[in-house]
């Protein structure tokens, strides 16, 4: 009788285990209740608008999609200043939602992108992609940039990071 529930019990250990590898480290932020925006909107007669927030409602089915612009970007406001380490990033398994390459900036202020946090080269549809920073940035806006005339298409997105309490010390 035990060893037919051993196969249950390793099943369950390795899908745990495929769950906690797959994102960034903890603590991820809340990110549905949090702002987000992006370039522009797309949508036609046969699809529903595909706003900023569906990439951060926690939905892979949903995703966010700009039109082709020079440089489209999706920006999520934290709405307060965080340490943040990692982003993890899925879409669709489709050639056309990859989103190599784009850049991942934190930064203080909407109207300026802040640092370069992250150079995406390599993306791969149909899984999560984990992009942990080299060193930690501090900010309140993540941005996700697509140089050239791209599309931008984000299904899911996830951030780890801390949040800071005022004052703000950078020394």
């Amino acid at each position: 009788m035990m060893w037919r529930l051993l196969p249950i019990l390793l099943i369950g250990r390795l899908h745990v285990t495929q769950q906690t590898t797959d994102y960034c480290n903890e603590p991820l932020i809340h990110l549905p209740d949090k702002n987000a925006s992006q370039s522009s909107n797309f949508s036609n007669e046969y699809s529903r608008l595909t706003n900023a927030e569906r990439a951060s409602d926690g939905n892979r089915s949903t995703c966010s999609l700009t039109l082709i612009n020079s440089s489209s970007w999706w920006r999520i406001d934290l709405q307060g200043v965080h340490n943040v380490s990692c982003v993890s990033i899925y879409n669709k398994n489709c050639s056309s939602l990859n989103v190599t390459p784009a850049e991942i900036y934190v930064g203080n202020s909407p109207n300026d992108n802040g640092t370069l946090a992250y150079n995406i080269t390599e993306f791969n549809t149909g899984r999560i992609n984990v992009f942990r920073f080299p060193k930690s940035v501090f900010g309140r806006y993540v941005t996700v940039i697509r140089p050239g005339q791209k599309a931008t298409v984000l299904c899911d997105v996830n951030i780890t990071g801390t949040a800071l309490e005022p004052p703000f010390c950078f020394d």
